[in-house]
């Protein structure tokens, strides 16, 4: 049982360990990421009709297409 092999597999298994504590460490300290409300990305009601929600996605898009919009580094 106590051969070089069994010592090598330790080793790395207490190395696999360690990063993995690290990882969740490095991980945990990450800010939270916002929600996602498309509503509010529109710039739209909650109660919004169907046709004015896709309405305002189709002008959104026009603004923010690079092909479209060129002169905007935003939109790139």
């Amino acid at each position: 049982m106590w051969t070089p092999n069994f010592y090598f597999k330790l080793i790395c298994l207490v190395i696999l360990w360690v990063l993995t504590l690290k990882n969740f460490e490095i991980v945990s300290k990450i800010e939270t990421l916002q929600t996602f409300d498309p509503y509010d990305i529109l710039g739209i009601d909650v109660n919004s009709k169907m046709s004015e929600i896709r309405r305002r996605y189709r002008r959104l898009s026009l603004e923010k297409h690079p092909d479209k919009n060129k002169e905007n580094p935003l939109a790139v």
